[in-house]
């Protein structure tokens, strides 16, 4: 903002690295700029405020590095035009109102980041008092805004066929299984791992599926780690390929990360330690308004691989399973189980099992309740002669269920005898 005078001469103590320099004032720009994008959504009305808290901080931080106190209000400017916060003259005050700040608060050179409050308790009146947008929904009831989900299975299972389901379902404002998505929104997919020959196949498959329905290009962005030379994408758990990132958050609804293991390399699955950045980085993105669907592994006992700190943050946990009478010929097939479901249960929450087929040339999915499921295997295993043991080892329902089915199943062909 060159047309704004900047006063005051930065003291010359304790000036850092031009490099450390620099690196604590971009750090310091991407705590507030994460604080802008959760408050232009949740309270708007503050950002006056925020934005002359934020200027009063890093006036003192570009003291203290030894920056120019010019790029601080460069990025005041730009701040405001990004979230239409002043014009010219009022950011001009505002700018003018948190340099006066600082120099009444302490004298020349002595200023300190400590004296200004980020972690500060509000009261109960306080507190209840702010006006936070309620969450809506992603796609209901599975991924609210600002949603951390994972979905987990074993390999071949059909992880990033759903994946793919549920992203395009969020893109459209359509529906995906039993979940529907009340309105477009814009999903970013960062593939780890598949061949973008394999990725670009699926896309089109799937919107050959669904001609009648109408997609937004802007509404689904993918980076395809095949496509990026040198190394792919990067080790996610890195602050620098987190930065790198950044620019093509804004306006992001849905981030789907497929998958964990390619996309942090270097993460020991068993190390709840090394787990730390990621979810620092989620959280990050859950403050701005972000939702992220995690797809993952499952390990050798059935479970999510690794640490079982990663469903501390989550919303809502999905796991894929094939039924014990899966035949690979079948493809896509597996049962949906929700795992952690926080804001919905009851019927919401029943596993069910998934299909993909083709049928006229386009594929579909199909569902239906698990128990109908398992009673269809039942019935046909009690045809084929099998005791109810027998069936309960075959399929892993257990004994007293396949019993209960067995005597429903006769006492509905008795009945229909009788007619």
């Amino acid at each position: 903002m060159s047309n704004v005078a900047v006063r005051g001469t930065p003291p010359t103590k304790d000036i850092l690295g031009e490099e450390q320099a620099r690196a604590a004032l971009t750090a310091a720009f991407a705590s507030w700029e994460r604080i802008f994008a959760t408050a232009a959504q949740s309270n708007p009305e503050a950002l006056r405020d925020i934005l002359n808290n934020a200027l009063a901080e890093l006036f003192v931080v570009s003291d203290k590095v030894g920056a120019s106190r010019t790029e601080i209000s460069d990025w005041a400017v730009r701040i405001s035009d990004l979230h239409k916060i002043a014009d010219h003259d009022e950011l001009q005050a505002i700018i003018v109102d948190a340099l006066t700040k600082i120099e009444n608060r302490s004298p020349p050179g002595e200023q300190s980041a400590d004296n200004f409050v980020r972690l500060r308790p509000l009261d109960l009146d306080q507190f209840l008092s702010l006006k936070i947008k309620p969450r809506e929904m992603i796609l209901e009831p599975i991924i609210p805004e600002k949603g951390l989900v994972m979905l987990y299975a074993a390999r071949g299972t059909g992880k990033t066929l759903f994946a793919l389901g549920i992203g395009f379902a969020a893109a459209t404002g359509t529906k995906f299984l039993k979940w529907s998505a009340p309105r477009p929104r814009r999903v970013l997919l960062v593939d780890g791992e598949m061949p973008a020959a394999a990725l670009q196949e699926r896309l089109a498959r799937q919107i050959a599926s669904a001609q009648e329905i109408d997609l937004d290009p802007d509404n689904l962005k993918i980076l395809a780690a095949d496509l990026i030379e040198p190394g792919g994408i990067g080790n996610l758990a890195s602050r620098d390929v987190q930065n790198e990132l950044e620019r093509w958050l804004d306006g992001v609804d849905l981030v789907i990360l497929d998958n964990l293991s390619s996309l942090t390399a270097v993460v020991r699955d068993n190390d709840a330690e090394s787990w730390g950045p990621v979810q620092e980085w989620l959280l990050q993105l859950r403050r701005r308004g972000i939702s992220v669907l995690i797809v993952h592994h499952a390990g050798k006992g059935g479970q999510q691989r690794g640490t079982s700190r990663r469903e501390d943050v989550l919303d809502t946990s999905i796991s894929l399973r094939r039924p014990a009478d899966y035949s690979s010929a079948e493809g896509a097939r597996f049962e949906v189980h929700l795992e952690k479901t926080r804001g919905f249960h009851g019927d919401a929450a029943k596993a069910f099992e998934a299909k993909l087929e083709t049928r006229d040339g386009t594929a579909t999915w199909t569902i239906r309740e698990l128990e109908d499921a398992n009673r269809v295997r039942v019935e046909a295993l009690l045809e084929d002669g099998m005791s109810v043991r027998e069936i309960a080892e075959e399929t892993g329902i257990p004994k007293s269920t396949v019993h209960r089915m067995k005597k429903a199943i006769q006492a509905e062909k008795a009945e229909a005898g009788r007619g």
